[in-house]
């Protein structure tokens, strides 16, 4: 059986964020308006994981995030645990390269991948 996921919830400006990671790094965040609604989403996502609150093992990176999240760092430097096909590494890695305040289109990161014709799988990619 795999480790359980440790977790904290923490608020934000948007409302409640969670963060969830495992030895290697950051594996989930979510935003929500509820602590409950959020760990179902993380059940969801993680279905046959167990779960353990971490609150202060997990209090730099959470707050790290949040500030993020919040606009008020540029960047932020957590180790992450996220699978990903090559795909969909290229498609976060072209998201990374929006100004803070613009917007892309499906399509112009399609075309920014010299794949113009993916604006469907870099959407699913984002989402």
């Amino acid at each position: 059986m795999q480790p359980a996921i440790r977790y904290t919830i923490v608020p934000c400006t948007l409302g409640r964020l969670l963060l969830a990671a495992t030895r290697r790094g950051v594996c989930a965040v979510f935003l929500g308006d509820g602590d409950r609604e959020l760990l179902d989403f993380l059940k969801a996502e993680f279905p046959r994981r167990a779960f353990t609150q971490d609150a202060d093992g997990l209090r730099t990176w959470a707050s790290a995030v949040a500030h993020l999240v919040e606009g008020k760092t540029p960047r932020c430097k957590v180790p992450t645990d996220v699978d990903a096909t090559p795909f969909q590494q290229r498609v976060w890695q072209q998201l990374c390269k929006i100004p803070r305040g613009h917007t892309r289109s499906y399509r112009e990161i399609a075309q920014a991948l010299g794949q113009p014709d993916a604006a469907r799988a870099v959407a699913r990619a984002c989402a």
